[in-house]
């Protein structure tokens, strides 16, 4: 006989009620305690590279340039005078105007990500 048979006394097992199962009532799972093996151990905090951190002092140059290209942009862009050039002045303004745009955004994500490393 398995020795975990033999520490059980014979008639002693019963079988699990509703009130004992975690299931209660169709679909509803019993959320008291933690689930063991099913989460991943928090990453460990990196420090930032050398070569992010150069990138790092970088970004507040590359974001005021790209930012004084877009005031400048938006200022040809609302001058009544823009809009009597040829279509593909327009065209191309109004692309880079948009381009600008997502760089910026980028940027800005980066400059958050790269931050939040040299604050570890």
């Amino acid at each position: 006989m398995p020795r975990w048979r033999s520490t059980i006394p014979r008639g002693s097992a019963s079988i699990p009620t509703s009130s004992d199962s975690p299931v209660r009532g169709r679909g509803s799972l019993d959320l008291r305690g933690p689930v063991r093996g099913s989460s991943d151990p928090p990453a460990s905090p990196r420090k930032a590279s050398y070569r992010e951190q150069q990138e790092l002092l970088a970004l507040p140059g590359r974001i005021a340039s790209l930012e004084s290209e877009q005031l400048r942009l938006q200022a040809a862009v609302a001058a009544p005078a823009f809009y009597k050039e040829p279509a593909e002045t327009i065209a191309r303004t109004l692309t880079r105007l948009e381009a600008i745009e997502q760089e910026l955004l980028g940027a800005l994500t980066r400059w958050d990500e790269l931050d939040s490393l040299t604050k570890r």
